[in-house]
């Protein structure tokens, strides 16, 4: 996962073959650098197995507060009484913003909570083992003001239709 931690957010991008995600927050962030410039700009990457396990630990408390300190090689993570130390990966992250899409066709407007429904009873569908090649993917469709949300896969099928607003063709 590529982290860019700036001067008030925080930017996190994860990839794997298929699927890209970009997550940015703005959140209250305090320098303790010692070079004495108060402008933070700092990017690395944390391995999977770190991200996950960060997931596993980290509390659903809003109000916690994490404290992390990055070397040129490492990252340690302190959450209450507990330090999770983890080696960084040395390199570049891939160029994501070329992947995202800037001018969009369509933008599609939908209750949050429909979509998420929909998805999760898509997903109980979906199999997915890459070394053996059985795929099953989940299609979603604009059709008019209803967005179809279909999955199929040895296991069965699922669908559902979402009502939305649209821009564009």
């Amino acid at each position: 996962t590529f982290v860019k931690i700036e001067d008030d957010s925080i930017m996190m991008v994860a990839c794997d073959s298929f699927k890209l995600a970009k997550c940015k927050k703005k959140t209250e962030l305090v320098n303790k650098n010692t070079n004495g410039n108060a402008h933070l700009d700092y990017k690395f990457i944390i391995p999977v197995k770190t991200v996950n396990e960060l997931n596993r630990l980290i509390s659903d408390d809003e109000e916690a507060v994490m404290q992390i300190f990055v070397t040129r090689k490492n990252i340690v993570f302190l959450i209450g009484e507990l330090t999770f130390f983890s080696k960084l990966i040395e390199g570049e992250y891939i160029d994501y913003n070329r992947i995202i899409l800037r001018n969009h066709r369509i933008t599609v407007y939908a209750d949050r909570e429909s979509v998420i429904s929909a998805l999760e009873h898509a997903a109980l569908i979906t199999e997915e083992k890459v070394a053996g090649s059985v795929r099953s993917h989940v299609r979603l469709e604009v059709q008019g003001n209803i967005l179809k949300i279909s999955a199929t896969s040895g296991t069965g099928s699922s669908y559902d239709e979402v009502a939305i607003g649209h821009e564009g063709d």
